[in-house]
């Protein structure tokens, strides 16, 4: 039985242990989205001295998508090893804690 600390209870090593995976799940997607938007931005540059206006147009338009499609990748993948758990306020909360604690590390 989970220990109460005030209103709060102490989560259980099954429930830490699912947070912090979901926490390196969603941080991962992030950090994917971040290297694709770099590699598609890294083109400008040629397609502005080459003047490849529709080619630019197009790298545009793939940086807008990349932020859904990231998105819905996570999201999927989330529903599927959250599974009925996704709408559990309090594994949220300790998600939240849990990415965190993973930014604190990277920063």
């Amino acid at each position: 039985m989970p220990v109460l600390l005030g209103s709060r209870r102490t989560p259980s090593n099954e429930v830490v242990a699912l947070a912090r995976s979901t926490a390196e799940a969603i941080l991962e997607a992030f950090d994917g989205y971040l290297a694709e938007f770099a590699a598609v931005t890294r083109r400008a540059p040629c397609r502005f001295e080459a003047r490849d206006w529709r080619g630019r147009a197009e790298d545009d338009a793939e940086r807008l998508g990349l932020y859904d499609a990231w998105l819905d990748r996570i999201a999927i993948r989330l529903r599927r090893t959250l599974d009925l758990r996704v709408t559990q306020v309090s594994l949220w909360e300790q998600i939240k804690e849990e990415f965190k604690k993973q930014i604190d590390r990277v920063l």
